[in-house]
């Protein structure tokens, strides 16, 4: 690749030394070197961008099964009281597993709103952040998996909460 090309024409009689003509030169080469350096910074900031976008679907890849697993709970429960409620003959009965229907499909929505938020891409956005609340909800979405493979999470946090983070991460 050329990156600059620089062309001095100096009649002979002005360059009074072998000094002046090395020193053009070298600025011509430190002016190429500052062209290469700034396609090489260019380069770099679009390959990191292109490794967050990468580790952002792997996320997002390692979530799908753990939340796919728990979607398929909440379905069970939803559909288990629905057939419940169309044998029931008691309203009560039939009250309680409408609650239970409602309660599983806005714990449904919320992860769904939370996964959008997540696999969304963007700009990394740093704020302060509650760190600890954060680690909380991402346990959450994975207690179900975690309980089947026998993992037990226990946190223990130190006084510090808020740090400074893109909460899409």
């Amino acid at each position: 690749k050329i990156y600059g090309l620089m062309n001095v024409g100096v009649l002979p009689e002005f360059i009074h030394e072998e000094q002046e003509k090395s020193l053009l030169e070298e600025v011509a080469g430190e002016i190429a070197f500052c062209l290469y350096n700034s396609e090489l910074e260019k380069e770099k900031k679009e390959l990191q961008k292109q490794l967050y976008r990468s580790a952002r679907l792997s996320a997002v890849g390692q979530l799908a099964a753990g939340i796919a697993h728990e979607f398929n709970n909440m379905l069970s429960v939803i559909l288990g009281h629905t057939q419940l409620s169309l044998e029931e003959d008691s309203i009560d009965e039939i009250k309680q597993s409408l609650k239970e229907i409602e309660k599983t499909t806005k714990r449904g929505s919320g992860i769904v709103t939370k996964l959008a938020a997540f696999a969304k891409p963007k700009e990394p956005d740093f704020k302060n952040q509650d760190i600890h609340r954060i680690i909380d909800e991402v346990i959450s979405l994975q207690k179900k998996q975690l309980h089947l493979d026998s993992i037990i999470v226990e946190t223990k946090y130190n006084s510090k909460s808020k740090i400074s983070m893109d909460r899409g991460q």
